[in-house]
């Protein structure tokens, strides 16, 4: 009775082991993750109140704020303005970052220095390359009205966040910067993982470069290149520090997206309820996109 009673505790610890080893990991998620997430949800079905007035007058209402951030203009447009930029840098910043991996990868020698001072806008935090655009891009003192006015190109200077046309193309062109050397690191190994043999058979079957670029570089690379277009997309979906820095939005609301205006919402506003929903419903794109990376990366599996 004693051996099987000491056999059966063994049992037991040998199959909590694991479970003890991974609880605080597991109770930090739950902190930083989960209970947030439950408060959000909460937040969202009540009076969509003011922080200063936030123990006073709390009731369900249910999908409430969800219909009232859903029929709100300003949510359609920032909505519009999610999509609109995310495609044009996810767009130019997968052709130029697939530009420069062509050229590092004829480069052998120097290639590690490109590499290196072209991944820089990459690990810049956002903040200080909102910053810098902000003050690059400035009609007073920006670097670019200077230049254009020295080579005698402009007469006067350019109001480039003042205009909302031309504060959306600034905003893309900054995010493109901070995202194309993502692309760039990631075609660029895997343009290095392609297959030289293959390169060569075609090259003695009489293939030309373009025929071998297009049918035996891109199929080998072809996983890379749409796990590169999915996590850009995320990412720049979810973008905030950039527009937040150079715009915060304006003029007239031209460069609102989804995530600007959830920050307005909350802390200029003070309407907790309709901020929540609001980031409820930006994670529910966000949820339909991964589970879209998620197919496509369980096919390049098969």
């Amino acid at each position: 009775m004693r051996v099987s009673r000491r056999r059966g505790l063994a049992r037991l610890r040998a199959s909590l082991l694991p479970y003890l080893l991974t609880l605080p990991a597991l109770l930090l998620i739950a902190g930083v993750v989960v209970y947030p997430l439950i408060s959000n949800v909460v937040n969202s079905l009540e009076t969509d109140y003011r922080v200063i007035n936030q123990a006073r007058g709390l009731k369900f209402v249910g999908l409430a704020n969800y219909v009232a951030a859903w029929n709100q203009g300003l949510m359609q447009s920032s909505l519009s303005n999610s999509f609109r930029y995310t495609i044009g840098v996810v767009v130019l910043s997968f052709l130029l970052g697939f530009a420069c991996a062509l050229l590092l990868d004829q480069l052998v020698k120097t290639q590690t220095f490109y590499r290196v001072l072209i991944v820089l806008p990459w690990v810049i935090s956002p903040v200080i390359a909102g910053f810098t655009w902000r003050w690059l891009l400035s009609d007073k003192f920006g670097y670019l009205n200077a230049v254009l006015l020295g080579l005698h190109i402009i007469k006067n200077p350019i109001i480039w966040l003042g205009d909302p046309n031309l504060a959306f193309l600034s905003v893309i062109l900054a995010g493109t910067w901070r995202t194309f050397p993502f692309a760039m690191i990631m075609i660029l190994a895997g343009l290095q993982q392609v297959s030289q043999e293959l390169l060569e058979a075609a090259e003695i079957d009489g293939a030309s470069s373009t025929q071998r670029f297009r049918h035996v570089t891109v199929p080998q690379v072809r996983s890379v290149l749409v796990v590169i277009l999915l996590l850009s997309f995320l990412w720049t979906f979810n973008d905030f520090g950039v527009i937040q820095i150079m715009t915060q939005g304006g003029p007239l609301d031209a460069t609102m997206v989804l995530p600007v205006l959830i920050r307005t919402v909350a802390f200029k506003h003070l309407r907790m309820g309709t901020a929540s929903a609001l980031s409820l419903l930006l994670a529910a794109v966000l949820l339909l996109l991964s589970i879209v990376y998620l197919r496509f990366a369980e096919r390049d599996v098969d």
